[in-house]
């Protein structure tokens, strides 16, 4: 069974304005409504590529219940630990024929000591041996880094397979835990390697840093949409030849549900990443991960070009 764990999921609200002007009052058009999080983001993603996963987070309000619907009507299963607190929304303002945008993040709800105590008996009372557990994105307010660290320890205490995806001290405390899988945020990579990543030979000495610490697999998204993949034995380079369009959505997302779907149907490591790579740029070119069909990443798959590097 797959599961995703968001911690502080979003109802995400995108816009479009034909200028970004400040002090004036800007009409705005193409309005949408998206569910956000990155883990309910690797939940939609694995739902558009045919894979089944339960979302497991906290929510509140009226928010929550709006985010409760908009799962259920993807046929997308959910199992939430209810908070006082309102579920955060998100706002991005995009500019019109333009790759100018303005992202405003909430915080997201304060988590008491008792919901993080029953998410932790939630997470420990579902999880099977062999289960996958994605484990990602930021952590709402009262929430201690050290969480995802004890989170990862419950589950590896049940022979479950984690995927931590995440930044700053919640990622740093979860790698502890050595878990299955990491995808970092090059910020997190850089600072692990102790120097810029620039190029694909920085990306390597990264992944392989992460590799001798224990953990079993590694992806890293890098610029033009190219997704690095990185197993003990074997470094895969996916790219989408030539330039890659910019968006103002998140598309970390499907780069993990991409490589999720290679390891929950036993594809290789290339067929993985070639997964997770035909995802970005479809979400990409289609203005996000939710707009994004399986039509669309099928037709990008054969313009991947994946390379085969030996760790050693």
């Amino acid at each position: 069974m797959i599961f995703t764990h968001t911690a502080n999921p979003s109802i995400d609200r995108f816009v479009t304005v034909p200028k970004i002007r400040f002090n004036e009052n800007l009409r705005c058009n193409n309005a949408q409504i998206e569910l956000g999080g990155k883990g309910i983001n690797v939940s939609v993603g694995l739902n558009t590529l045919g894979d089944k996963s339960v979302a497991i987070a906290w929510a509140g309000g009226e928010a929550g219940h709006l985010f409760e619907k908009g799962l259920n009507s993807r046929g997308i299963p959910s199992d939430f630990v209810w908070v006082e607190e309102e579920t955060r929304t998100n706002t991005f303002i995009n500019e019109e024929d333009s790759e100018w945008f303005i992202q405003l993040n909430e915080l997201g709800p304060h988590i008491s000591q008792t919901a993080i105590q029953a998410m932790l008996e939630k997470v420990q009372g579902r999880a099977q041996p062999d289960d996958i557990w994605v484990v990602s994105g930021s952590l709402p307010q009262a929430v201690a880094p050290d969480y995802y660290r004890d989170l990862i320890a419950i589950l590896h205490d049940k022979s479950c397979r984690v995927f931590l995806e995440t930044t700053g001290p919640a990622f740093d405390a979860g790698k502890l835990e050595t878990p299955f899988f990491v995808q970092p945020e090059l910020v997190d990579a850089e600072k692990y390697l102790g120097s810029p990543i620039k190029n694909y030979e920085d990306a390597k000495r990264s992944a392989l840093a992460f590799l001798r610490s224990g953990i079993q697999y590694v992806a890293l998204h890098l610029e033009k949409s190219e997704v690095l993949l990185a197993s003990q034995m074997e470094i895969v380079l996916a790219t989408l030849p030539g330039d890659s369009p910019t968006s103002a959505h998140s598309i970390g997302g499907a780069v993990l549900a991409g490589v999720v779907h290679g390891f929950t149907n036993g594809l290789t490591i290339q067929e993985s990443a070639r997964w997770a790579a035909a995802y970005a740029n479809a979400a990409l070119r289609n203005g996000g991960l939710a707009n994004t069909q399986l039509t669309d990443i099928q037709n990008l798959l054969p313009k991947i070009d994946v390379r085969l590097f030996n760790v050693m």
